[in-house]
């Protein structure tokens, strides 16, 4: 039987990244300036914007430093993004059964 669940880690992951790009394409920066002012591997800024890897406290507070946000900034919009299409209504539960 096919799962509905949510896979919430996937979730943050991939609006983690899509955050870092954002900020970073707000400030005209390449992923690799990015790496070289935080000291993290642009492979692994890759691999966070891929949605792939998930920020840990360390590297996101690194990443908050070198662009200037404060690290929550990262989880900002989250539940919105939720709520406005990722999490299923009711309604779409009550017709699986």
């Amino acid at each position: 039987m096919p799962s509905h669940m949510l896979d919430l880690n996937q979730l943050v992951r991939s609006h983690m990244g899509v955050t870092l790009a954002r900020l970073r394409g707000e400030r005209g920066l390449r992923l690799d300036e990015i790496a070289a002012a935080s000291g993290l591997d642009a492979c692994f800024l890759r691999a966070v914007e891929a949605g792939d890897v998930l920020l840990d406290d360390a590297a996101r507070t690194r990443l908050a430093d070198t662009l200037g946000v404060d690290p929550d900034c990262f989880y900002d919009g989250f539940m919105d993004s939720l709520r406005s299409g990722l999490w299923p209504t009711l309604q779409d539960a009550l017709s699986r059964t």
